[in-house]
């Protein structure tokens, strides 16, 4: 079990990482979405995506410290 929270714990860290990493850096091109981005309408498209990866990051780590059943 201990294991699996630390799994958890890693997989939710570098996603909340990754999302607002390239949610504030100026270049949206970074190391962690593997997409290419040349256009304004897709560093908007990937910005949203990168808070979408940063929430879920968030959430796994709510899960992970309540003690009770987390309502989303």
């Amino acid at each position: 079990m201990i294991l699996f929270k630390i799994m958890i714990f890693c997989i939710s860290a570098l996603a909340m990482i990754a999302g607002v990493v390239t949610m504030v850096s100026p270049d949206v091109n970074t190391i962690f979405l593997p997409i290419f981005v040349e256009g304004v309408q897709e560093s908007h498209f990937a910005r949203s995506y990168a808070g979408f990866v940063a929430a879920v990051g968030y959430l796994a780590m709510r899960f992970l410290y309540s003690s009770s059943k987390v309502q989303v």
